[in-house]
Formats: C-alpha cells, structure tokens, sequence
C-alpha cells in the first residue's frame, strides 16, 4: 500500500474522510469528486508527492493549507460551497 500513487474514492456519498495517508508517501492523484465532503483534512503534511487532487462536487467551503504542495499540478474545486476564492492556491507555483 506505501507504493499506492493513485486513489480514487468517486461518487460514494463520503460525508468525510477519516482515512490515515500519512503512508501513501507516493500518492500523486486523490480523486474525491462527487461526494458529500464538507471539509478535508491537512493534506499537506501526509501527502508530498501529490500531483493531483480532485475535488469537484462536493459542499466544501474552504480548504486546507496546500502551500507545502509543491507538486500540485492539477486542482479541481468548482462546484462546492466556497464564499470567497480559496487564498492558498495563490501559493501553488506548479499549478497548470
């Protein structure tokens, strides 16, 4: 499970994620769209080589601190309850 680079929880009514990363030292792609999410949790700590994180359609209304994300490429967060445009993105340099 250490080598996992990719998971995908999609469409499963997750309210929350109460699952320990802090293993998936090689994760790159967290795909969590389609769910129930109202926050997440730090990802930045657990998750340092990820790519990838996914979360469109969900009732999110901020975001964790994803500064230490420098290999974050790809964010997708459209369609979730945000008030105001999350300021921690403006951080994300590798973001295409």
């Amino acid at each position: 499970m250490k080598s996992l680079t990719t998971l995908r929880m999609v469409g499963n009514s997750l309210g929350q994620v109460d699952l320990d990363l802090s293993g998936l030292t090689k994760l790159q792609r967290l795909d969590l769209r389609c769910n129930e999410l109202t926050k997440i949790g730090p990802l930045c700590v657990v998750l340092p080589a990820l790519r990838s994180l996914l979360l469109r359609k969900n009732y999110l209304r901020d975001l964790p601190e994803l500064s230490p994300l420098v290999e974050l490429q790809e964010l997708l967060i459209g369609d979730n309850q945000f008030n105001v445009f999350p300021p921690t993105i403006a951080t994300l340099t590798s973001l295409r």
